[in-house]
């Protein structure tokens, strides 16, 4: 039976899930580029248990081209940024792993819509990935420390998973707060088809999208901490 993340809250593990459209350019990149940055972060806050990940990251494509290794390109960026390609084959996205994902990040609008409207419930998990970093970007501490107090009631593995869970819930409801944007604006455009230049920016824009979910969780993640910490006296995200 598929379980939806509100319904395993004993689960110590926090799962994001990336979508695209063939599951072989921007999601693999961001996939391996996230898990990287966020495994380095699990680590560094001991927060992973022996033998198992803290935090999983996956990808799928909304039309996949199945089976098929990440874009040449994609692969030679991460290469220079010395993080992992090896063993990638794209995946179609289903209603299970948008169900069992706890954050959702798309790389464009259209895929949001194309995911909620497969998993109507994952509306307040779903955002294209440039869109989750404008909100994140603009939360004060009070947002994700009053959702993290009341998922820790309901939530005693705490952790990388509590404070994941906190930041997607306090940036869910940040949505009707901050400015709209035009447009395409929360779009990642896609490289597919064009030289390594274009491969590097979109990574470069992946890699600045993730800071602001890096800050938030290196503050969150690590306890105890003081009154009023900011992510902004977090240690500085390092790309590789």
């Amino acid at each position: 039976m598929v379980r939806f993340p509100d319904e395993d809250k004993g689960r110590a593990t926090w799962s994001i899930l990336v979508i695209c459209t063939g599951n072989i350019c921007r999601s693999p990149m961001a996939e391996r580029l996230a898990a990287t940055r966020l495994n380095r972060l699990a680590t560094l806050a001991s927060r992973a248990e022996q033998g198992e990940s803290a935090v999983i990251v996956s990808s799928a494509g909304t039309r996949a081209l199945v089976g098929d290794p990440m874009d040449p390109h994609a692969a030679t960026v991460l290469a220079e940024r010395r993080v992992v390609g090896a063993g990638f084959r794209a995946r179609q996205v289903t209603p299970a792993m948008v169900a069992e994902a706890d954050l959702i990040l798309c790389m464009t609008r259209a895929h949001r819509a194309d995911v909620v409207a497969q998993t109507p419930r994952a509306v307040r998990r779903a955002f294209t990935l440039l869109e989750f970093a404008r909100l994140t970007a603009v939360l004060t501490p009070d947002h994700p420390t009053a959702v993290k107090a009341q998922l820790a009631a309901c939530n005693q593995q705490g952790g990388l998973r509590s404070a994941g869970s906190a930041l997607v819930a306090a940036s869910a409801s940040a949505r009707g707060t901050v400015p709209p944007v035009r447009l395409g604006d929360d779009d990642l455009e896609d490289p597919l088809g064009r030289d390594l230049d274009a491969f590097r920016a979109c990574a470069d824009s992946i890699e600045r999208a993730l800071d602001p979910l890096i800050r938030w969780l290196t503050v969150f993640a690590e306890e105890p901490r003081g009154p009023g910490q900011t992510p902004e006296a977090a240690p500085p995200a390092h790309h590789s």
